[in-house]
């Protein structure tokens, strides 16, 4: 995938927004003005001009430059015409009036007790345009062609090392690496104070390592989009419904994607600990080893204490690493990054 970089990097960290060129940081405002919204609606054949006062009623004071309400002339459908572009862009909305307890626009059914999701309608036009109203939503509130977009930004690879840095300022780095913002929530911020990363990440796509990093201080990444443009919040794991994973289903097989985990070779391991058992088998199926730290710190297994041992003979890496974890309540499975590099997510089988 292709990676376009820009001139300048976007990060908030603790609220504050930062507009970072050539290691210089500012501030700086993301406010642009909103698009106009003429709301034109039609009443069908058949609803009476009682229906059509309770829905002028229903909608006095929502934020749009103009209301109407007219008889249907035939032919009409709920449609969004967007005229212009950019700052100037203005939003011409066509909706339909089936009766009191129905108001169809793009994408869309409402009745007179909806101001509030009309409300959120509008605004939602406003921010992503005609597409973000009209369009299937996909995973994490986005449509189809923006998971695409921000799945294909989050493929770019870390070109440095993580084990043992601080969580912080490995966020910002990886931060540095994108065309899409990345926001703290303030009242987080302070859980990354004297926190380090344990796994190397070094060739991980980004967005996975940075689903990685914040995972143990109890964190997740969240696309949202504001403004037409996505966003990426880090916030409390419990805020959130949806979240960025760590890492994807593996389309291939483990022999095309990890031909070394089904190499043959004559081993024994005699109680040794399971970090280094771990670390010598990474060094030779040479793929990134991700672990699931909060699930391991939540059933109390620790890779330095726990020892594991393995009778000699003739073997695959793939069977070690099994019996290797299986001694631990732990398991193993192949994801893959959003540059579809292949690596090992170790997790409790408590889980």
């Amino acid at each position: 995938m292709t990676k376009h970089r820009r001139l300048g990097t976007q990060f908030r960290w603790g609220g504050f927004f930062l507009l970072c060129i050539g290691g210089l940081c500012s501030a700086t405002s993301s406010a642009t003005a909103a698009p106009r919204v003429d709301l034109e609606l039609c009443t069908a054949p058949g609803v009476t001009p009682t229906a059509a006062q309770e829905w002028l009623r229903a909608l006095q004071g929502l934020d749009v430059d103009n209301l109407r309400i007219r008889a249907a002339n035939g032919g009409e459908r709920a449609e969004v015409e967007t005229i212009g572009s950019g700052a100037t862009a203005r939003y011409r909305v066509t909706g339909i009036i089936l009766g009191r307890d129905e108001l169809r626009l793009p994408g869309g059914k409402f009745t007179t007790a909806d101001k509030a999701r009309i409300a959120k309608w509008l605004d939602k036009l406003k921010e992503g345009g005609a597409e973000s109203v009209t369009a299937k939503v996909a995973a994490f509130g986005l449509t189809g062609k923006q998971l695409v977009e921000i799945h294909t930004a989050l493929a770019v690879k870390l070109k440095f090392g993580t084990a043992g840095q601080p969580a912080d300022d490995t966020v910002r780095k990886i931060a540095a690496m994108l065309d899409h913002a990345v926001t703290v929530a303030p009242e987080v911020r302070g859980r990354f104070a004297g926190e380090s990363v344990s796994d190397e990440l070094e060739g991980v796509s980004a967005g996975t390592a940075l689903a990685a990093v914040v995972r143990p201080l109890g964190l997740v990444v969240a696309p949202v989009v504001q403004g037409g443009k996505i966003r990426l919040d880090i916030v409390d794991s419990r805020a959130a419904k949806e979240s960025w994973p760590i890492g994807w289903p593996l389309e291939a097989n483990t022999g095309e994607a990890a031909p070394e985990l089904l190499k043959f070779l004559d081993v024994e391991i005699n109680d040794t600990p399971l970090a280094e058992a771990l670390a010598a088998i990474q060094s030779r199926v040479k793929l990134p080893m991700l672990i699931d730290h909060n699930g391991l710190a939540r059933h109390q297994v620790d890779l330095e204490k726990t020892r594991v041992t393995i009778k000699g003979g003739r073997t695959f890496y793939s069977k070690i690493l099994s019996q290797a974890l299986n001694q631990a309540k732990l398991k193993y499975e192949l994801r893959a990054d959003e540059s579809e590099r292949p690596f090992i997510w170790i997790s409790s089988k408590l889980d």
